[in-house]
Order: C-alpha cells, then sequence, then structure tokens
C-alpha cells in the first residue's frame, strides 16, 4: 500500500445513544475527506432523521424540529459509500463510528462490508507519548489544535482530520514506515465494493434546519396579513382564543393548524389587529400563569419564547409585554389562565415520550416521577400509544418518536411538558 496515495475518510456520527443493538441511531453524520499531506479533498455532513426519539438533545444539540427536516439514512446511505468506498477510514474511536454505521446499513438492507480503518484515539498517544488522556479535547488541547471539538458531526470530524495531519506529521519526521505505524485494523483493501442505493445527493444540514424551522415559525404571522385591516372594533375573540389553546397544547403549529386558526378568524369576523392583539394577550397571560408562583423558570420562559415565535410576536413586542407585566404585577393566588380550564383529567389515559426537562427544587423529573404525579391525580398511565389514549406527553415539541407518529396518526392530543404540569397544577422551577 502506498501511503503518499491515500485517501482518508475522516468520520463522525452524532447520535441518540451509546448502543445501536438497542435501536440507538444516527442524528448526524459528517465525512472529511483528506490526502496524507493533510490536505482537504471534500467536506460532506447532514443531519440523518432517525424516526425516533433524539435522546440526549443537550450533547448533540440536535432537535426533532431539526431532525425531521433531514432525510433518514436509507436517502444517503449511497452518499455515504460513495465517500467510503475508495478510501481509510478514520475516527476518534474509530469502532464506534463503524458499530453505527454498521447497524444503519443492515437495518437498510445493505450490509456494510469490512473496511480498513484507523483510530486517531489509539494513534495519537502511541504518536506522542506524553499526552495526557484520550478524548478528543484533550488531544486536541495537547497538541494545540486550534479548531477544538463541538459535539458536532462536522466540527469533530475537522478536528479529527487536525489530529491525523499531526500525527502523519510526527511518524514522517521521525522515519517511522507510515503503513506500519498508523495501526490499521478491519479490512486491509483501501479500495472496497459494496452494494447500495445510488447516491440521492439529498443534505440537510444543522443550519439549513435552522432556516426551514424559522420560516414556519413565521407562518402564522405571514397568514395573519391576509386578514382585512380595520380600527375600532369591538368583535369578540374569545372563541378565537379558544381554538388557539388547542392548537398551541403541543407548543407546535403545523401549516394547516395555521390555515384553521385563520379561516377561523375570518369566519368570526375578526380583522389584524384584533387577532394580533389576541396573540398579545395569549403570551401575556401565559406569562401571567408562569408568574403566578413568584419566579419565572428556566422552563416557563423557554416556553413563552416558544409561543412568542410561533405567533409571530417580534422581539420588541415581547419585551414590552414582560416589561408592563412586571410593572403592572401584583402577586395572587390565581393566576389568569393562558388556555381555557383544564380538563377535568380523572381517568383519562396519558402516555410519555421523549427525556422530561422539567424539575422541582432543582431536582430534575424523572418519567417515572412525571408517570406518580399522573396516577395520584387519578390518571391512567400507559406504556404505548393506543386508539384509547387521551393524551401523549412530549418533551420536545416536535418529536418524531414512534409515539408521537402514532399519536398524530390516530388524532390524539398532544401536550407539550409546560402545558401538562399546568393541566396536574404542579409547579416546576
Amino acid at each position: 500500500m502506498r501511503t503518499n496515495e491515500l485517501i482518508f475518510a475522516v468520520t463522525d456520527v452524532e447520535t441518540t445513544g451509546l448502543h445501536p443493538e438497542w435501536n440507538d441511531r444516527i442524528v448526524e453524520i459528517a465525512i472529511v475527506r483528506v490526502d496524507s499531506a493533510g490536505k482537504i479533498l471534500d467536506e460532506y455532513a447532514t443531519l440523518v432523521n432517525p424516526s425516533r426519539d433524539l435522546g440526549p438533545i443537550e450533547i448533540h444539540g440536535v432537535t426533532a424540529s431539526m431532525a425531521k427536516h433531514a432525510p433518514p439514512f436509507l436517502e444517503v446511505a449511497g452518499d455515504i459509500a460513495s465517500r467510503l468506498a475508495d478510501a481509510l477510514f478514520v475516527g476518534h474511536n474509530a469502532l464506534f463510528d463503524l458499530r453505527f454505521l454498521r447497524a444503519e446499513y443492515r437495518r437498510a438492507g445493505y450490509p456494510m462490508p469490512d473496511i480498513p480503518y484507523v483510530c486517531t484515539m489509539l494513534l495519537a498517544p502511541r504518536t506522542y507519548p506524553t499526552m495526557p488522556g484520550r478524548s478528543l479535547e484533550k488531544v486536541c488541547s495537547h497538541l494545540h489544535i486550534r479548531r477544538a471539538p463541538d459535539h458536532t458531526a462536522h466540527g469533530d470530524a475537522l478536528a479529527t482530520a487536525d489530529v491525523l495531519g499531526k500525527c502523519i506529521w510526527k511518524l514522517v519526521q521521525s522515519g517511522c514506515a507510515l503503513a506500519e505505524h498508523l495501526g490499521m485494523r478491519g479490512g486491509m483493501e483501501a479500495s472496497v465494493s459494496w452494494e447500495t442505493p445510488p447516491p440521492s445527493g439529498k443534505i440537510c444540514t444543522r443550519s439549513t434546519a435552522q432556516h426551514v424551522i424559522e420560516e414556519q415559525r413565521s407562518l402564522i404571522s405571514r397568514l395573519v396579513q391576509r386578514l382585512p385591516s380595520a380600527r375600532d372594533v369591538t368583535t369578540e375573540v374569545g372563541e378565537y382564543l379558544g381554538i388557539l389553546d388547542r392548537v398551541l397544547e403541543d407548543r407546535s403549529v403545523t401549516a394547516d393548524e395555521a390555515e384553521l386558526l385563520i379561516s377561523y378568524a375570518e369566519e368570526l369576523g375578526l380583522v389584524q389587529e384584533q387577532v394580533l392583539a389576541a396573540h398579545r394577550r395569549y403570551v401575556r397571560d401565559l406569562l401571567l400563569t408562569a408568574v403566578s408562583d413568584g419566579v419565572l423558570s428556566e422552563l416557563e420562559r423557554e416556553d413563552a419564547e416558544r409561543v412568542r415565535s410561533l405567533l409571530g410576536i417580534s422581539e420588541e413586542d415581547y419585551s414590552r409585554i414582560r416589561l408592563e407585566l412586571l410593572r403592572d404585577y401584583q402577586p395572587r393566588t390565581e393566576a389568569s389562565a393562558h388556555t381555557s380550564e383544564p380538563d377535568d383529567i380523572t381517568g383519562k389515559r396519558v402516555c410519555f415520550t421523549g427525556i422530561m426537562t422539567s424539575t422541582i427544587d432543582g431536582v430534575p423529573i424523572s418519567r417515572e416521577l412525571a408517570e406518580r404525579f399522573a396516577s395520584e391525580r387519578g390518571m391512567v398511565v400507559e406504556k404505548n400509544v393506543t386508539k384509547r389514549l387521551d393524551y401523549l406527553v412530549v418533551s420536545d415539541p416536535e418529536s418524531i418518536s414512534t409515539k408521537a407518529r402514532k399519536a398524530r396518526q390516530y388524532g390524539i392530543r398532544i401536550l407539550a411538558e409546560p402545558v401538562f404540569w399546568m393541566f396536574l397544577k404542579v409547579t416546576t422551577d
């Protein structure tokens, strides 16, 4: 093998968890192709829709609202294979990345061949014996690599490529035989063929997904412009607020729901000013409910920000609403509710999906504790989504878990976590 002609496919994946055999999936993959001189030949990165909940979002930063716009693995299997087939696979803890790739290809019906690979987690301390640790962060710090890993697949792949370049340089300077000291494992042929679908060219980066999300969040604001404009009108908006309650229960607004809201407003004879005023009132009442215990928690702040964005209320208007609320607020036992009175939940069937994000006195609310709260208030806790279910509680309003997909298919009401706690009258941090 002539190492000066080698192409390295430096790869990193972000995943829903640590165990592909337990149905953990890839949510993002990046491949940086470099030559033996460290020159970048190609960069590829895309989010991947795992068709399940996203797991530790606080680690990889990929939300369901981002992932749902991404292609599933099958649709990018050919694109990934075309970048790996003629190159030497490289990863920091390469076996982790390979285990997930093998599982994904097996699930897609295209078994992955045994390809050669190099692990920089093993190569770096072997090349630099004084290395203080094996994590990518510590290796980059020790080698004075400025492009630090950032727990995105693309960022980590670029950092790993820099580590590989530093190791190759050191080995060459030391007069080592590169092929012998890289520590290649797996298949020994640098070029392999495998059966995969043809490349689709589909890519959905984090920035692309965020752009789409922002476009969708302004949907209601754009549709409001369809309404007629008039001043000094007095039509009652209570009915409109009632349907707004139901639409926003899951803290998500689909295109169909946005059209429904505007059609309902037109049917009620509402004009732009009234609908915009109703949206501001909704957010104000939401904040009023949140601070009724004297504290606006981080979860409540994030919830209000999300509703503000969905309703097309500008940051300037939102700041004004908050300032006015703080100026006029008087502590009270019962705050104005931002939604209609919660349902009678006694005997209602409820199921949960995703990792809970709320805390009480700084202690995270586990799934078990949430189920206990529900049971103590007379609800029937179910482990799975069936057509008899009344509510599905989601930690991420855009959840793409199997439970969330079933609930939408069956027309089951989906409640965002903050709305569920309001139903149960549970005060969170």
